[in-house]
């Protein structure tokens, strides 16, 4: 039974290779290889940005510090493991379909239990590895080998993976509570991944100086991990053949996992088997305005789009990116002030206007959500085609939405931009009315692109969004205009001043709305109701 369970758990984690979303059938053997071989690919690439980071920490195996190495890449392993499988804990084991088909047979729930655990082990091996077997091979090459740190290495990376499964089940417990809770679970993950997208870009941006920092303070790094993290630095020193050590790192290692089971098992199913709690609603009598077809229908757009998050992330991050960067311009104004005084000693300062428009239309461009719209109607597109309203007013309503995502974030990051560059007046008024021109023609180019290759089969929603043809047409056709409307900026320069560039070109891109538009109401409409 329990070999059945783990096989059955192997097929879940592996499918994506095997099973194509879109028809929910096999693929053909050519692309099962190229699949397979594009995923191997990329956790190659990981592993060779983690190499260089590892190389980076060599300089610890010469300081007599390199206990300290295989701290620091043991935590950075650990924290990788954690994040790439603490979604797959919640969701594959809190929270499986099929929970309480296999808790009504008569299987024992630890077996069931057991079987959820390998799958969450499998997948934190594999980004555990990532980090680890870079990590071993650098020490390997710039420091002595004996037989016993080889064993010691490996017997890490093991019991590293014992910490990382004891960390995962209870983050993916918190999220299982939290997500219980919370109303709108599409909200919640938008938040997580957000939070994780601002933590990233940072450590990126910041990886030189932190590595930097920790190679030239590595007593006191050294000094902190004694003192606050103590398994860490066992584990550093197990690395170093220290048998002491590792002992305590995998009795500590064990302890935790035992600890853990006992709690799982005898709450295992009381979690998995948990109902949501739903707030009871008292009835209370009041006067409802109605609201014209316009509102509701771009109710329902907005309803739509707020219910999913692969929507809201796949879609509409530029309206984060758009948020977060006026926000930056404003803290560190005094820090970009130098740059609108180099525009002008540089001969450039009469293209602020350009500038001043550029910038919201580059985030903005990231923003598709009018086109993946028409497919995410999917099999249920004859409930919106059957109601009492003309269909341009539907179509309409999915540019309103497109429009209302995006044009507030990209006013803000223009404002913040004509703040920090300070521009004259009319080269603001110009920069502006292309930034809001951008927005209304990328929204109409969207939903045409959407009309005319629309995917109503679909059997997993982040098809449409993700891999349509008219989310690619039409995020990458934004930044093309973009491309145009800088390099042509810069080659009139000379012919043209930069605010009648800006307005010539916001013109021409009105015309090109106004061209779009009438194709929605005219043919895009036949071709939505014959659909």
């Amino acid at each position: 039974m329990l070999k059945a369970l783990f096989r059955k758990q192997f097929m879940e984690l592996t499918t994506f290779m095997f099973m194509d979303r879109k028809t929910g059938k096999l693929r053909s053997k050519g692309k099962i290889v190229l699949t397979i071989v594009g995923y191997v690919a990329l956790m190659l690439y990981l592993a060779a940005m983690m190499f260089l980071m590892c190389r980076a920490f060599a300089a610890l195996l010469y300081t007599g510090q390199a206990w300290l190495y295989y701290s620091l890449t043991g935590m950075a392993a650990i924290m990788l493991g954690v994040f790439g499988s603490v979604f797959n804990t919640y969701s594959g084991m809190y929270h499986s379909k099929d929970n309480e088909l296999l808790l009504s047979m008569p299987i024992p729930p630890s077996k069931i239990l057991a079987a959820r655990l390998s799958g969450v082990a499998a997948m934190a091996l594999m980004f555990e590895a990532v980090v680890f077997i870079p990590a071993i091979i650098v020490r390997f090459v710039y420091a002595p080998v004996t037989p016993t740190v080889v064993i010691f290495s490996l017997l890490i990376m093991l019991t590293a993976l014992v910490i990382i499964l004891v960390i995962t089940c209870f983050l993916g417990w918190i999220i299982a509570v939290v997500a219980a809770k919370f109303k709108n679970r599409s909200f919640l993950t938008v938040i997580f991944a957000l939070v994780f997208f601002a933590l990233y870009y940072y450590f990126f941006s910041q990886s030189y100086n932190i590595i930097q920092n920790l190679i030239t303070s590595s007593d006191e790094v050294g000094d902190a991990l004694r003192t606050w993290v103590y398994p860490f630095y066992l584990m550093g020193m197990a690395g170093e053949g220290d048998a002491v050590s590792m002992l305590l790192f995998i009795l500590i290692a064990a302890f935790l996992f035992a600890l853990t089971w006992f709690i799982l098992s005898r709450t295992f199913v009381s979690i998995t088997t948990r109902k949501e709690t739903v707030a009871k609603k008292v009835y209370r009598e009041k006067t409802v305005k109605a609201a014209s077809a316009d509102k509701a229908l771009l109710r329902k757009e907005l309803k739509r789009f707020t219910s999913s998050a692969n929507y809201m992330l796949n879609t509409a991050l530029g309206s984060a990116f758009m948020v977060a960067g006026a926000v930056a311009l404003l803290i560190f104004k005094n820090d970009l002030a130098p740059l609108a005084l180099l525009l002008e000693e540089s001969g450039y300062g009469d293209m602020k206007a350009l500038i001043v428009a550029a910038i919201p239309m580059i985030v903005g461009a990231m923003n598709d959500i009018s086109a993946p719209s028409v497919s995410l109607e999917g099999k249920n597109i004859w409930i919106v085609q059957s109601l009492p309203v003309p269909t341009d007013r539907v179509l309409e309503a999915k540019l309103r939405l497109h429009r209302l995502i995006t044009l507030p974030p990209a006013i803000l990051l223009a404002a913040a931009s004509v703040y920090v560059l300070r521009p004259s007046a009319v080269d603001s008024v110009c920069a502006v009315l292309a930034t809001v021109v951008f927005v209304y023609l990328t929204a109409a180019f969207g939903l045409v692109m959407n009309l005319k290759r629309p995917n109503l089969t679909w059997t997993n929603e982040s098809i449409p969004v993700k891999t349509g043809f008219a989310p690619f047409v039409a995020i990458f056709g934004s930044w093309a205009l973009v491309a145009l409307f800088c390099i042509g900026g810069f080659l009139l320069r000379n012919k043209f001043a930069s605010v009648i560039y800006v307005l010539i070109f916001a013109m021409l891109m009105l015309g090109a709305t106004a061209l779009l538009t009438r194709w929605v109401r005219r043919k895009g409409v036949q071709i939505f109701e014959e659909l």
